[in-house]
């Protein structure tokens, strides 16, 4: 059976409210590595994850998000609230 390397990145980015972004990478075989041992297996497997981490994490500090869907979102932060007051006021 196959895995699947996934990796998260937690972040406040330009808001109060915090954001998860979950990356799922394309699924591992090991089937030709049953040879080598758990500690060789744990260096390759924690190889793929940090590399996948790493570009998730430049990916999102570069504003590149596109790719991402929204599960949750939560309420509005204090500067969502303002903002809204302000394009209100402005109208007036």
């Amino acid at each position: 059976m196959g895995k699947v390397p996934i990796t998260y990145y937690y972040t406040f980015r330009h808001e109060q409210r915090p954001e998860l972004f979950i990356e799922v990478g394309p699924g591992l075989s090991f089937k030709d590595k049953m040879n080598q041992d758990r500690k060789e297996l744990t260096t390759i497997l924690e190889h793929i994850l940090t590399s996948q981490l790493d570009k998730q994490k430049q990916y999102i500090v570069q504003e590149r998000i596109e790719e991402y869907s929204s599960l949750i979102r939560g309420n509005r932060t204090a500067s969502e609230w303002l903002d809204t007051f302000k394009k209100r006021w402005r109208k007036r």
